[in-house]
């Protein structure tokens, strides 16, 4: 179906381009729409080729982040007009969500003006910090944890090292002889809804080792078909409040699977399978992770470091 529909919009598109004459009429023709129509076109030129959850994201930015540009026309529109956007924005929001906003309005701008050059300060990025649990909070949590509805995602997502996505969309079959194959996701769309779709990347069909009694307490679950029943929305709400009850450190549900990376890298696993493992498709990210490290750990490293230290001075 969204084969069908990509070739409708190419046949849809062609005929636009007869109707309307040469390049020069179709680019002329483009620079007297508005910004908010041409990242709306550019938006929905992509709907065949990106997830539903995605697609979600870009129209959310779209009304929250670049309604201030959104009666300009392009023809109009000029870089002072868009560095005051970034500005404005830049006092409200994150540099992440201000560089996301204005990668939006780029390509749209690259698809409907693509011979308006201008030059763009964007806030200065500012470094990651990722929460990764050690394995002692992992054996408090997991104690705690046991036999609830949550015990399922939380042993998928710090054992396995998957995303909440996967871990909704996995059933019984996906359990073979190999392992824990990753072949689907659950998103939500824009409309709230949860939707099947792809892997995120190519590199996320992947198959993860289980122990004997992993795959045991998997194939066991209530439901005949599916392995989780709950949604990724509210996994991540359960969680927050399981935290809370407890009084355990706050951390959000995917820290879990930086807890997966940093253990695989504790235990000397290369970074390349690391990544292959965990359904990326280059180690930059498990490079990102390894700079976090548990503390406890750490601080084993630092003791051998002195104590090479100690030996060398004799």
């Amino acid at each position: 179906s969204r084969a069908l529909q990509y070739l409708i919009n190419i046949s849809n598109y062609d005929i636009i381009i007869k109707s309307i004459g040469n390049g020069d009429d179709l680019m002329n023709n483009n620079k007297n729409i508005t910004v908010k129509q041409a990242i709306d076109r550019c938006i929905e030129s992509k709907t065949a080729v990106l997830s539903p959850s995605t697609i979600y994201g870009y129209k959310k930015a779209n009304q929250r982040y670049l309604y201030i540009l959104h009666d300009v026309k392009i023809a109009k529109l000029d870089q002072e007009l868009i560095q005051r956007a970034i500005n404005k924005l830049s006092y409200c929001y994150s540099p992440k969500t201000v560089r996301n906003a204005y990668g939006l309005l780029h390509a749209s701008l690259q698809m409907f003006a693509p011979d308006f050059v201008y030059r763009i300060s964007l806030p200065q990025k500012i470094k990651s910090s990722f929460y990764v649990p050690d394995e002692n909070e992992i054996k408090v949590i997991y104690k705690l944890i046991k036999n609830t509805e949550l015990e399922i995602p939380f042993l998928l997502a710090s054992q396995c090292g998957l995303r909440p996505s996967e871990i909704c969309a996995l059933t019984k079959d996906c359990i073979t002889a190999d392992g824990l194959e990753i072949r689907k996701a659950v998103v939500i769309n824009e409309h709230g809804r949860e939707v099947y779709t792809p892997p995120k990347s190519y590199a996320g069909y992947r198959t993860i080792p289980i122990s004997p009694l992993l795959r045991d307490k998997l194939m066991n679950t209530p439901d005949k078909k599916r392995i989780c029943v709950i949604s990724s929305n509210k996994i991540s709400r359960d969680w927050n409040s399981f935290l809370r009850k407890h009084g355990l450190h706050i951390f959000r549900f995917y820290s879990l699977r930086h807890y997966y990376a940093s253990q695989a890298l504790l235990l000397g696993i290369p970074q390349k399978y690391i990544a292959e493992l965990m359904g990326h498709s280059s180690t930059d990210m498990i490079e990102k992770v390894y700079q976090h490290t548990f503390p406890s750990a750490m601080e084993e490293f630092k003791v051998r470091i002195a104590d090479n230290i100690e030996k060398l001075l004799g």
